[in-house]
């Protein structure tokens, strides 16, 4: 009768072990499945702010760009009409004025500018 009731007793004990564990492995499924999904918003969060700031930047980029060439196009363009000024000098020898007008007539400088072709990117959304 001892020995029944003494492997009762143990079985009732393995059974409640049992189920502790399994309560236990059940919260910790759901608690490293909670984390997971956090982490993996925070990855997604910090996928689009890099890419909110690199479209930022590649913006700030194509504006500085367009500025410097715009300025770069000015002071051409001012070069060239002094540079044409002083080829029609009368006062001046005349040595290099022909290369200032050929020059001038490539398009390298002067009103007659060759305006190149902003290339811009296109906007990564």
């Amino acid at each position: 009768l001892e020995s029944i009731e003494l492997e009762r007793i143990n079985r009732d004990r393995g059974d409640r072990y049992a189920k502790k564990e399994s309560q236990i492995l059940g919260r910790h499924r759901q608690e490293l499945l909670a984390m997971r999904k956090r982490m993996e918003r925070g990855r997604i969060e910090l996928e689009r702010r890099r890419k909110k700031e690199l479209e930022m930047l590649l913006q700030r980029y194509n504006n500085v760009k367009r500025g410097l060439l715009g300025q770069q196009n000015i002071i051409k363009a001012k070069t060239g009409n002094m540079l044409l000024k002083h080829a029609a000098n009368k006062k001046t020898d005349g040595s290099g004025s022909q290369a200032i007008v050929t020059s001038m007539n490539s398009g390298t400088f002067g009103p007659g500018l060759k305006k190149k072709a902003v290339s811009s990117y296109p906007s990564a959304t």
